[in-house]
């Protein structure tokens, strides 16, 4: 049963290694560009509402 099906993570081909890096990259890259945004999205908002008050 627990022959060749059986894969715990440790035997992953490099091929495997290389887009699991590049997801996580890519998945990176667009939180911080989400962080960004919200960030900027956020500054905008206390300047409007300081210049209201």
């Amino acid at each position: 049963m627990d022959g060749e099906k059986e894969t715990s993570g440790i035997f992953i081909s490099e091929k495997e290694l290389d887009r699991r890096i590049k997801t996580t990259n890519r998945n990176l890259y667009i939180s911080l560009i989400a962080l960004l945004f919200a960030v900027s999205a956020f500054i905008v908002t206390v300047i409007y509402f300081v210049k209201c008050v």
